[in-house]
């Protein structure tokens, strides 16, 4: 699909919007991971340092075209789609939101069943708790950072004027 263009290139403002969820992220991952590691993984039985791999790389990976993209020229930018509004980043973004949930359930599902018989490390109480309250939060930052990479993308293509209703691109026949 084709990009409007007359829209020009996103203005720093949106774009480093996206890039500071990117880092909150990072930030939030990483905190999860060390409370998930805090217990051997036992919680959510690797669900969630998995997820921190995957979710680590992409965002990094955002991160390095992000960067990438703002050194280059604005005339070479105009009528391209940036890496974080194309569909493969944004399609990888839900799949993320995904795993984080899936990460968050499995916590809460070991807990309870684990706290039925008693636990033998006093500590046990909390981090699992932790733990799940950070893979919830960062399942909401990834599915932020996907409602601001679909707007992002339809502000490119231009699907936000109410007067293009209908678009599939610029075809030659």
């Amino acid at each position: 699909m084709s990009t409007d263009p007359n829209v020009p290139h996103p203005k720093p403002k949106p774009s480093q919007q996206i890039g500071r969820i990117l880092w909150v992220s990072v930030i939030v991952s990483t905190s999860a991971l060390a409370f998930s590691l805090a217990t051997f993984g036992g919680f959510s039985l690797w669900v969630l340092p998995g997820a921190y791999g995957f979710s680590i790389a992409h965002n990094i990976t955002l991160l390095v075209l992000s960067a990438k993209e703002r050194k280059k020229l604005p005339e070479t930018r105009n009528g391209t789609l940036t890496a974080t509004s194309k569909k493969a980043s944004i399609i990888c973004t839900w799949i993320l939101v995904l795993l984080w949930m899936a990460a968050a359930g499995m916590v809460a599902a070991r807990f309870i069943n684990n706290s039925q018989d008693g636990f033998d490390v006093p500590s046990f109480h909390t981090i699992p708790w932790i733990e799940f309250s950070f893979a919830v939060i960062e399942a909401g930052v990834m599915g932020f950072l996907g409602v601001q990479c679909v707007r992002e993308r339809r502000r490119i293509i231009g699907l936000n004027n109410p007067n293009k209703w209908y678009h599939l691109g610029i075809y030659n026949f």
